[in-house]
């Protein structure tokens, strides 16, 4: 069955009181997750998420933020697609940001998963991962488990990314930055 359902254009967040817990790449209750269907999740099968006008997310506050066209992040994501009509854009201060035009970071996988984007911005951050299907795979370390992105596609219009600071920047068609997962039957 399809669910419609609304995003509102745009979305302003901080963490809660102020304070964001250290960050620590197994804990999936840090940072701030935004996605126009789903923040976070486990586990997400055969979701589709449209947006059909501009979505900006502003922040300025946190250490790191994860935006996607569908989630911010996901353990394991199977049969998904995103589809930004316009302008999926990210505009503040936090220092690590990752946006995807699917979903912002992936923990575990994304199989047979599919995003088609109009605008991908990133404006802020000092460090950026920026891709039109997920801005980054996360680390493992030491590496306990298997990070892999197989069967996918991505077809991006236009990605911006405009850092004010210095720092470094990662963007690509598929995925912003990939350190150790593995990439399969995808393009």
């Amino acid at each position: 069955a399809n669910v419609h359902y609304k995003a509102p254009p745009n979305i302003m967040t901080n963490p809660e009181n102020g304070v964001e817990k250290p960050w620590s790449e197994s804990d999936l209750l840090n940072g701030i997750k935004v996605g126009t269907l789903i923040g976070g999740c486990f586990r997400a099968s055969n979701c589709t998420a449209t947006l059909l006008r501009d979505f900006t997310v502003k922040c300025d506050s946190g250490t790191h933020i994860f935006i996607g066209g569908l989630a911010g992040y996901s353990n394991k994501m199977h049969g998904c697609r995103a589809v930004v009509q316009v302008c999926l854009k990210y505009s503040g201060n936090v220092p690590v940001v990752y946006v995807g035009g699917l979903e912002g970071v992936v923990y575990q996988e994304v199989t047979n998963c599919t995003s088609k984007v109009k605008s991908l911005v990133v404006e802020g951050g000092t460090t950026i991962y920026a891709g039109g299907l997920v801005g980054g795979i996360a680390y493992d370390n030491p590496r306990t488990t298997t990070r892999v992105v197989a069967g996918c596609a991505a077809e991006i219009e236009h990605l911006l990314v405009d850092r004010p600071h210095s720092g470094e920047s990662y963007a690509g068609g598929l995925i912003g930055r990939n350190i150790a997962g593995i990439l399969y039957a995808s393009y």
